[in-house]
This record gives structure tokens, sequence and C-alpha cells, in this order.
């Protein structure tokens, strides 16, 4: 847990460093080279939020599962509540631009994808140089579909924010200074996550799953049913809570220069 902390903290400073000396940019008025609209520097900062998502995919399975008498339910949806919330409105919030929050998922999956391609060659490279053991006999690492497209939970949610400050900028409101309404936002980006990420991982693995049933044990459909009525708002609120951390760190990534 040190380490998961030291690392969300080192990424949120990453950002922080980016979004500052792009705000020195802006403040001189000196021309610099654009993208797509965006700052080399701008760009740094949506790469860094990019990672913070990333750094959630690879340990979701960490999380501890919760038990819940008969039922074990993992707390990996609270992890991509709260990282996709505060990545995607803190880069709008950011830039000012509707769009980016699409664009930072497709940074993600450009990262999911490459880790992909190398990770399990790396591994088996080395496996073979040095003359090792897999821990599982036959268990051989190869590239997995499913892994590398495990941004796709994101997608439904970064539409939703970018429309969103689309529909603003359209209408003259400011993309930045105000939090009204966005735990709101966080409730409706959290919903599409909730029902894309069980469809998705239940393809690949057992064990991330909704309600993890008990070998051996019958879970009565009532029951199942409490359980996800003390979830699920849980969850919504987590990701309530990433939206306002988002739009918080979103405006001070925007206008702070220290």
């Amino acid at each position: 847990m040190m380490g998961v902390t030291g690392g969300i903290i080192g990424t949120l400073g990453m950002a922080y460093v980016f979004a500052s000396e792009a705000a020195i940019e802006r403040e001189a008025g000196l021309p610099y080279y654009r993208f797509l609209g965006l700052s080399w520097l701008e760009w740094g900062a949506l790469c860094i939020l990019a990672g913070l998502m990333n750094f959630t995919l690879i340990g979701f399975l960490q999380f501890p599962v919760a038990t819940f008498g008969l039922l074990q339910i993992p707390t990996y949806p609270l992890a991509l509540a709260a990282s996709g919330a505060l990545a995607l409105i803190g880069a709008v919030r950011l830039t000012h631009r509707p769009g980016v929050a699409l664009l930072t998922v497709l940074l993600l999956l450009l990262h999911t994808v490459l880790e992909e391609l190398f990770v399990p060659w790396a591994i088996r490279t080395a496996v073979i140089q040095q003359g090792m053991s897999y821990r599982i006999p036959g268990s051989i690492p190869y590239f997995n579909v499913v892994d590398a497209l495990l941004p796709l939970i994101f997608i439904v949610s970064a539409l939703i924010v970018d429309g969103v400050a689309f529909w603003r900028q359209q209408h003259q409101y400011k993309l930045s200074g105000s939090t009204r309404g966005v735990w709101l936002l966080g409730i409706v980006i959290t919903l599409p996550q909730l029902l894309i990420a069980p469809c998705l991982l239940l393809s690949s693995w057992d064990l991330p799953r909704v309600f993890l049933e008990q070998k051996g044990v019958a879970i009565p459909p009532d029951l199942k049913l409490q359980a996800a009525l003390i979830a699920v708002p849980v969850i919504l609120a987590v990701g309530v809570g990433g939206a306002l951390m988002g739009a918080n760190f979103g405006d001070i990534w925007r206008w702070n220069k220290r």
C-alpha cells in the first residue's frame, strides 16, 4: 500500500510539473508549436494522466476482496471509478479543450497495447536466456487482446465528459472554476464503467467478478440484490469523489505556475 500510494503521489507530481510549465508558457504569450491544439507540455500532462489510469488497470487484480457473509466482492471498481473520473475531468479542466478526455483514453490504449506487446516477450526471452522455469508449468505469457483493450472501459465515460465540455463551450460557459453539477457528472460517467468492466473482464478471468461466489455455496438471488444495493452506491460515491478531485486538480493544473 505504501508503494501504491507513493506511485499515485509521484504521478500526480509529474502532472503538476508539466501543467505548471504549460501555464508559464501560456502566460508568457510567446508563440509555440501546437499539435491538435495542444502544446507539447500539455501533451506531456495528458500522457501522465493516461499513465495514472494505466497504473490502476495493471493493479486491479491486486485489490483486496471484501467478504460479506457468503459474498466476496472485489474492490477494483472503486479504483477504476476514482482514477477514471479524476483523469478524464482533470484533462478537460487542464486544457479547456473538448476531446482531450477521449484523447487521454487513446493514449492509455497505446500504452496498454505496447505494454502487452513488450512485457510477455521480455518475460519469455528472459526465461530462455537465464534458463529459468515458470512458476506455473505451461503458463507462458503471450499477447492478450483483452488486457490490451482494457481502456475500452473508459470510452463511453470519455465521450460523456467531452460532450458536456463541448456543450458548455458552445453555450459560452466556463470549463473551469465552478464544481456545480460535477457530482452528477461523476455518477453519469461511473455507470458505464460498472456495465462495461465486468463484461470485458469476465471474458478473460474468473476472479474479477461483480459478485464472487464461494466454491460449493449457492448464493440466493435476493442476497445478491442486497449486496448490489450496497456496493453500487458506494462505487458511485467514489466516482463522485474522483470527479470533484479531477475538477479541482484540473483547475490547479490550469493556473498553477509553481
